[in-house]
């Protein structure tokens, strides 16, 4: 969802007016269509709660007589999915708002009466003016030698005093609001006076930040769900503070949910978070993570807000993810050759054996297939061989054997399993294809889900580790 601005309405109650439930009247300048979407902000997440239909031009209504369970709430204009995200205080829910649907930015939206509000745009105003000069000055520091070099030291620690002085001038001036929750998950300790050389001092800030990064989130308060800078300072935290490495990650989000109520919403959320983010991994290798994260808590019993059919589900894919993780010997499997043949996989000989996961139809497998049939006939001799495993069953393996003649794809092992005796579609999760394992002398999995751009490179690299892992006679 783009265009996204935060708003944080919290109108005073007027003179006689009823604050029962909840309304939200929205003028909209500019927006010709007869709906839009109310959505709110869980767990990382929004999820739509109405379709609000158009009173008059421009106007919408969204009111109830209950009220609306505090946090952040968003209004998503047709066609294009702009939306203007609502902070709702939990005092006061009858709100009037405009805005021009043409030009969604703070100066076209018009409130009034709400100091908090005034303060927090002026907030999300300053705090990138004042990070953009921080950065330029560190940018600087790192061309700047001698005196020049302390005055630039310098203007960091000012603005970084005048930064830290002014979050923390609100948080005093507004301690228990929205405004407050939103300031604190900016915050960070300011770093200690560290000795040594410049590589010294960096890998000091860079330990301590690691170390204190939450230190100043109020990690008792559940609020934090429906607050969506909390879960971008947990990505934050894992994309940019710890190493892409599985056991680094899960040792990392294990110590950090040891500091929540296992037993709180925070704790359900905050897990679920790193669950979904590890279930589709952008970064190969990192389903290990997930393996863990379902050993530890859901297969303990410690994952009670979760339907059966969820669980079950998450379950499953681990139990699969775990026998194929990096580092494990590949699943034996028995398939066929096209004369009838039977061939496993762990009779194959080779310092290196690729297994390519493919069907007729796909269109990636049809890009990736030359690709592959020209690395193999580079690196064949030099003790490669690939695996071409093609997933149609029964009577459409036919169609197999049909791409691999028109494409004259006969120099490696081909093979199939037309009753899928081997249940390889399961064991590799090839649902989806193409898939590509690189498999060491032993079968044990060196890499996998890459590209076949990507694969040369990979090849040169463990044929090399392979020949100095070879003792001197």
């Amino acid at each position: 969802m783009k265009y996204l601005l935060w708003l944080l309405l919290l109108f005073p109650s007027l003179p006689g007016q009823s604050q029962e439930g909840h309304r939200l009247e929205v003028k909209l300048d500019n927006y010709e269509m007869r709906q839009l979407y109310f959505a709110r902000f869980m767990g990382g997440n929004f999820e739509y709660l109405d379709t609000i239909e158009r009173k008059e031009e421009g106007l919408f209504i969204i009111e109830d007589q209950q009220a609306l369970s505090p946090g952040v709430y968003t209004i998503v204009l047709k066609p294009y999915l702009k939306a203007i995200q609502i902070l709702i205080d939990p005092n006061n829910q009858h709100l009037q708002m405009q805005a021009d649907a043409a030009d969604i930015k703070p100066q076209t939206v018009q409130f009034s009466n709400s100091e908090i509000n005034s303060q927090l745009y002026q907030y999300l105003g300053y705090l990138p003016q004042k990070q953009r000069e921080i950065n330029e000055h560190y940018k600087a520091l790192k061309e700047s030698k001698g005196r020049a070099r302390k005055k630039r030291q310098k203007q960091i620690d000012k603005c970084t005093k005048e930064l830290r002085d002014h979050q923390e001038s609100l948080l005093k001036k507004y301690t228990n609001t929205w405004l407050a929750l939103f300031v604190q998950t900016d915050l960070e300790l300011p770093f200690p006076s560290f000795k040594g050389s410049e590589e010294e001092v960096q890998k000091q800030q860079y330990q301590f930040r690691r170390t204190h990064f939450f230190d100043e989130l109020s990690l008792d308060n559940a609020g934090h769900i429906h607050n969506p800078r909390y879960f971008n300072k947990l990505s934050l935290y894992i994309d940019r503070l710890i190493p892409p490495h599985p056991d680094s990650a899960t040792a990392a989000i294990v110590q950090f949910l040891n500091r929540l109520d296992e037993g709180g919403k925070l704790f359900q959320y905050s897990l679920d978070h790193f669950v979904k983010k590890y279930e589709k991994p952008r970064i190969v290798g990192m389903d290990a993570v997930f393996v863990a994260l379902i050993d530890r808590y859901h297969n303990e019993g410690k994952t009670p807000w979760l339907s059966e059919k969820r669980r079950n589900q998450l379950q499953k894919s681990a139990r699969i993810y775990k026998k194929i993780l990096i580092g494990k010997v590949a699943p034996d499997i028995t398939v066929q050759k096209r004369s009838g043949q039977s061939i496993s996989l762990h009779d194959i000989e080779a310092k290196l054996t690729v297994l390519f996961l493919w069907r007729p139809g796909c269109g990636h497998c049809k890009k990736a297939s030359p690709i592959l049939k020209s690395l193999y006939e580079k690196y064949q001799e030099q003790g490669v061989e690939l695996l071409s495993l093609c997933t149609h069953l029964g009577e459409s393996v036919k169609e197999c054997w049909t791409y691999v003649d028109e494409n004259e794809l006969d120099d490696w092992i081909n093979a199939v399993d037309p009753r899928h005796r081997s249940r390889f579609i399961y064991l590799y999760n090839a649902q989806r294809t193409p898939k590509i394992y690189v498999l060491d002398e032993d079968k044990k999995i060196l890499i996998k889900d890459i590209s076949a751009n990507q694969l040369e490179g990979l090849i040169q690299r463990f044929l090399k580790e392979a020949e100095e892992a070879v003792p001197n006679p």
